[in-house]
C-alpha cells in the first residue's frame, strides 16, 4: 500500500507546528515592540545629551564673556576709544 498515511499523526503534527508558528510570531511581535521602544528611548536620550552639551557650551561662553568684561583695561586704551 503506497498511500498508507496515518492521518491522525499528520494532523497532530500540523497542529503542533501551527502552534509553534503562532508562538514564534507572538515572540517576534514582542521583540519588534521592544526594539521600537528602545530606539525611541535612545533617540530621546541622545537629544537630552545634545541639549545638555549645548546648554553647557552656552554657559561656558557666557562665563567667558563675563570674565572678558571683568578684565581691567589700561587707561590709554579707553581714551583712544572715545576720541
Amino acid at each position: 500500500m503506497e498511500g498508507n498515511f496515518n492521518l491522525t499523526a499528520l494532523f497532530n503534527d500540523v497542529s503542533m507546528y501551527s502552534q509553534k508558528l503562532k508562538t514564534l510570531k507572538a515572540e517576534m511581535n514582542n521583540i519588534t515592540d521592544r526594539t521600537t521602544r528602545l530606539k525611541r528611548r535612545a533617540i530621546r536620550l541622545q537629544q537630552q545629551q545634545q541639549q545638555k552639551a549645548l546648554s553647557m557650551e552656552q554657559q561656558r561662553a557666557e562665563q567667558a564673556e563675563r570674565e572678558k568684561h571683568l578684565i581691567a583695561k589700561p587707561v590709554w586704551v579707553s581714551q583712544n576709544d572715545t576720541t
